[in-house]
């Protein structure tokens, strides 16, 4: 089972780490009086940034290369489109990929 926090309101993964996260860590080590982040979770913060971004742009890649090799013909259901579904659809290609799936 996944994290329930890893997931957006749909029920999708998560793919990104945007400015209301970084917020809420930030308020919450004000609200409890930390004087704002230790320079040890600032760098772990930023490291995590960018493991997500790393796999936010492998994800992104891995489906550009698999809609060149489908062109434009209908998606077959196979154990490629399966896994990649599963592993999550990044935003720029949502719309797309379940309109051909549903279809």
């Amino acid at each position: 089972a996944m994290d329930s926090s890893l997931c957006d309101e749909h029920g999708f993964k998560r793919d990104d780490l945007g400015l209301a996260d970084g917020a809420v860590a930030l308020s919450s080590d004000a609200a409890s009086g930390g004087g704002g982040l230790s320079a040890a979770r600032s760098v772990l913060l930023n490291v995590e940034q960018k493991a997500r971004k790393a796999a936010k742009d492998a994800q992104k890649a891995r489906y550009d290369a698999y809609l060149a090799k489908v062109g434009g013909r209908e998606f077959a259901k196979t154990a490629e489109l399966k896994a990649l579904v599963r592993g999550g659809i990044p935003h720029d290609h949502r719309a797309h990929i379940w309109r051909s799936c549903c279809a």
